[in-house]
This record gives structure tokens, C-alpha cells and sequence, in this order.
């Protein structure tokens, strides 16, 4: 059986299984198959999931990542991958990026999951070097100004929208 999910981690090896999501799961399928689609507005192969602020469990985006691509890759039938960038200090962030556009170059679409903007320097970059992002607001846990300040960091025209989550 082949895995049409991997996260591509810091250390630029490929092919680990993603672990079963912990608080993912609590959402309702068609709601992810929803989300997913949302996020087709757009032709990407490149999507940056970003947490709208600080306040956020530090798999918050992973989890949201793991079930966008299982309905995206039920959507698809194709690999989708999970780059693993919620941690990438700044001397990774050539290599982390390099790995990310190998694994594009082989024909495969990757979600990037990113730490929050006030928290990690490089989610901006690599938010931005992604085709597009996706804002993950997590509902009564983070202030409006905070999510402007995301939003307005990385750049409005970059999102293909967001969506909130209640953890």
C-alpha cells in the first residue's frame, strides 16, 4: 500500500508516516471535504496553512494539515505531502525550502504547515514563497488585531481564505 501522506520534516528526510491527527478528528468529515475544496479556488501546489495567531497548540496546524489531505487526496488521487514547518529556524530555511521545491519538481502538491508569525521569523517567507496560504483562526483564542497583523504581514492577496476552528 502506497502513503499519499508524508511530512517532510527539518531534517529533509521524506517518507515518514503522519501520525493519526489528535484533535483533528473532532471535526466532522464533510467539513474538511468542504475546507478542501475551498482551498481548489485557487490552482496551487504549494498551500502555507497559518495560524492567525500566537495563542495556539503547537500541532494546531499539523492537524489541520493531516485531514486536508486526506480529503485532498480522496478528492485527487494523488500524493499530497506535509512539510513540517512550524519549527524552521532561519539557517534551515534554504534547505527546508530546497526539499519543499524537489519535492513540487516530482510532481507532487505539499502543505505547509507553519508556526505562528510573532513566534517563528521564517513563517512569513515561507508563507510566502507558497503559491498560497490558508488562514486557521482558532475561535475565542486570538485577538482580531493579531489576525490583521497575520494577514497584513504576509500579504491579503495571498490567502485563499480562511477558516476557524474551536479548540
Amino acid at each position: 500500500m502506497s502513503r499519499h501522506v508524508d511530512i517532510v520534516q527539518q531534517t529533509t528526510t521524506l517518507g515518514l508516516p503522519l501520525p493519526p491527527p489528535g484533535g483533528a478528528e473532532r471535526y466532522a468529515r464533510i467539513d474538511w471535504e468542504k475546507l478542501w475544496l475551498a482551498t481548489q479556488r485557487r490552482p496551487w501546489r504549494t498551500l502555507a496553512l497559518v495560524p492567525a495567531g500566537s495563542s495556539v497548540p503547537d500541532d494546531f496546524t499539523l492537524d489541520i494539515a493531516a485531514s486536508l489531505v486526506r480529503a485532498g487526496t480522496m478528492h485527487l488521487g494523488v500524493p499530497i505531502r506535509i512539510a513540517d514547518g512550524t519549527r524552521v529556524a532561519l539557517a534551515q530555511l534554504m534547505q527546508f525550502m530546497a526539499e519543499v521545491s524537489s519535492v513540487i519538481d516530482s510532481g507532487d502538491m505539499v502543505m505547509i504547515a507553519l508556526g505562528p508569525v510573532r513566534e517563528n521569523p521564517t513563517t512569513v517567507s515561507l508563507a510566502q514563497a507558497a503559491d498560497h496560504a490558508l488562514l486557521c483562526v482558532p475561535l475565542d483564542q486570538v485577538s482580531i488585531a493579531e489576525t490583521k497583523r497575520t494577514l497584513e504581514e504576509i500579504g491579503r492577496d495571498h490567502f485563499v481564505g480562511g477558516a476557524t476552528f474551536k479548540l
